[in-house]
């Protein structure tokens, strides 16, 4: 067993993302949430990415990838906020929202 895997993951300044499940799949997210921040920065409008906006973003990817019978076999943990806080769960189309 691996016991130094970082199973979280920070996207842009306000939000955390904590995964379990499948290693390389949680890679692929990260990957794509990293070139997120890159693109929301390079837009240069002085608006960056809150934690509701990451799991829109999420359920976006993972229900596009169940339809295409490939689902990415994770469930992520989405916190973080500006003025409110937010604690998001998401595993293929469950989603829990509470606004804390």
């Amino acid at each position: 067993m691996v016991k130094d895997i970082e199973r979280l993951h920070a996207v842009g300044q306000n939000t955390v993302l904590g995964a379990s499940g499948d290693m390389s799949d949680f890679q692929y997210i990260q990957s794509l949430l990293d070139q997120l921040v890159i693109n929301e920065f390079s837009a240069q409008d002085d608006h960056s990415l809150g934690p509701g906006e990451v799991h829109e973003y999420l359920a976006q990817i993972m229900y596009a990838r169940m339809t295409k019978i490939n689902p990415l076999w994770n469930a992520f943990l989405v916190g973080g906020g500006r003025s409110v806080v937010f604690l998001l769960f998401s595993r293929f189309r469950w989603e829990i929202m509470c606004y804390c």
